[in-house]
């Protein structure tokens, strides 16, 4: 027979069993040589490390939308406690010494909760999706997590409109539950979260560019039975690159997934279709990541509707399914297609946007066309720069020194060196 704990002997015995894990966790931060952060800049760092966005309501099977509600104005209280803190070196983030007690006094509602496999309610819910949005950002850069929990090994819901992979999530619970990273680095970092209507709003910054970035994809995603039951299966890694050369730098294994599924799974076919949109999602992000698209998006020169033709021509590419893709009249294994697109920065594709913009003769199949630029500007960016300053320095022909129209000329050959 199970013995039951004091905390589940009744609603008395379970709030007087976390207040005392609140007290014990307050007097050990008490004695802790961890250094909290407490400076705040209202202006943004720099340096965009990572930003995202994070849907507030969503379609979690029959949970009660009043909770989804509640969560929203959950979100909006505990944002502004957030916004702006600076993580200078040696520093620890913690996400409950800058929120505080979600109580109702300080405002909060009732929200959803996941505690032992299932669904409940409880002032403040809905907090967890704060610390996901945090940690997500967090994977993409070199700071060190010192405190993170997962809901239980359960898969609760099915996927709706996922935008980060499986196993990825946080599980917070005040205070002894906390979310904690500490900075290591010699760079300051921070944090700035908004909300919208919508939407949970975060970006990462810091005072100089990071010299790498961070993947995070999972892989092998699969349900299986066992015994009678169906888990949820699959690796989520996370690769650190050179951003100069593309190169590889690791390769770590975040977490191993083997969740029990408590929801009805889908068909084999619908399985494998959802299989097939979250690659496409997970090489869509990487992409967006390598090109740095939020950053090419801010000049208001650009044109936005040929760039995001790019990244979708792109995204097909890297998914195709194909053994060889033609580029230019040759055929090419689609490996070595796929690694020279995801190599791609945003370097790269100001230098086809560019070639775009001054390409005055008809293009019979601009998908093609796009194609080969992409597929070949690693190879011809450096040395068209390169003549286009030659062009300027020695064009008139008699070989005496003219320097002309310098600044278009300087702002392409930073481009194509950065």
């Amino acid at each position: 027979m199970h013995r039951r704990l004091f905390c589940e002997l009744s609603p008395l015995a379970y709030r007087i069993s976390v207040e005392k894990s609140c007290a014990l966790r307050t007097l050990r931060d008490g004695f802790s040589a961890e250094r909290f952060p407490k400076l705040r800049l209202e202006a943004p760092l720099p340096a965009l490390v990572c930003r995202h966005n994070s849907l507030i309501r969503r379609t979690l099977g029959r949970v009660d939308p009043v909770l989804q509600d509640n969560k929203a104005v959950n979100l909006a209280l505990a944002a502004p406690k957030i916004n702006g803190i600076l993580i200078r070196p040696g520093e620890t983030f913690s996400f409950w010494h800058l929120v505080g007690r979600p109580s109702a006094a300080n405002g909060y509602r009732t929200g959803m909760v996941i505690a032992n496999a299932q669904t409940g309610e409880a002032v403040g819910g809905g907090m967890c999706q704060f610390s996901n949005l945090i940690h997500w950002m967090v994977l993409h850069a070199p700071l060190t997590i010192t405190e993170q929990h997962h809901h239980d090994q359960f898969d609760l819901f099915p996927d709706f409109g996922r935008q980060v992979p499986f196993g990825t999530g946080t599980s917070i619970f005040y205070n002894y539950l906390d979310y904690r990273f500490r900075n290591d680095t010699e760079q300051t970092y921070q944090l700035l979260v908004h909300t919208t209507p919508t939407h949970l709003c975060g970006e990462l910054r810091t005072d100089a560019p990071l010299a790498v970035k961070y993947h995070i994809a999972a892989e092998n995603e699969r349900f299986v039975r066992e015994d009678g039951v169906v888990y949820r299966c699959g690796e989520v890694y996370r690769t650190m690159v050179d951003k100069t050369t593309g190169n590889v730098l690791s390769r770590e294994l975040l977490r191993r997934n083997h969740a029990r599924v408590l929801y009805d799974t889908p068909r084999e076919k619908s399985r494998i279709g959802q299989d097939r949109m979250r690659e496409r999602e997970s090489y869509r992000e990487i992409i967006l990541e390598n090109i740095d698209y939020d950053i090419l998006t801010q000049d208001e020169k650009l044109d936005r509707d040929r760039l995001d033709e790019l990244v979708e021509l792109m995204v097909d590419t890297v998914c195709s399914n194909r053994e060889m893709i033609r580029i230019a009249g040759d055929d090419y294994p689609a490996e070595v297609v796929r690694s020279r697109f995801l190599k791609l920065n945003a370097s790269h594709i100001e230098y086809v946007l560019d070639r775009m913009r001054e390409n005055t003769t008809y293009v019979r199949n601009i998908k093609k066309y796009l194609l080969a630029a992409l597929y070949n500007a690693p190879v011809t960016m450096d040395s068209y720069y390169t003549s286009l300053v030659s062009h300027d320095l020695y064009g008139s022909g008699d070989g005496s020194l003219q320097i002309k129209s310098q600044a278009p000329i300087e702002r392409k050959v930073q481009s194509g060196l950065e």
